[in-house]
């Protein structure tokens, strides 16, 4: 999807703005407004505003974006939240997070889905900066 919208804006001429690390913006500090807006790469020394802000990866944050995209319209696609724990679980290794941050050491994903609460915060922990 975010490559179908990225040709639109370059077909019409539009600014894009686009993530320094070519996939999240502002992840995973994005609770601050200035995170998204500071993970953007300015381009060709282009500064916001930017016409487009499309990532398949983006914690929704209204003030964030209008710093980067003013006045913007929002489209949003959503996965079915159990193939995407699954698929987050296996990409991201969490379970080996969780372990190596002094977790369970027989963490797997039934276990924390039953019992979340045992090693969410250290899998917080690990996350949190």
């Amino acid at each position: 999807m975010t490559n179908i919208f990225h040709r639109y804006a370059v077909g019409h001429n539009l600014t894009l703005a686009l993530p320094k690390d070519n996939l999240f913006y502002g992840w995973p500090h994005a609770r601050s407004s200035a995170a998204i807006s500071g993970s953007v790469e300015h381009v060709g020394g282009l500064k916001p505003p930017y016409d487009v802000l499309c990532s398949g990866h983006l914690i929704y944050d209204r003030n964030g974006i209008e710093q980067v995209v003013p006045g913007a319209q929002y489209i949003t696609s959503l996965r079915d939240p159990i193939s995407h724990f699954v698929s987050s679980w296996n990409h991201w290794h969490v379970g080996d997070h969780i372990i190596e941050g002094g977790g369970p050491k027989n963490i797997d994903i039934r276990t924390f889905a039953t019992n979340p609460g045992t090693s969410l915060s250290v899998y917080s922990y690990v996350y949190s900066g």
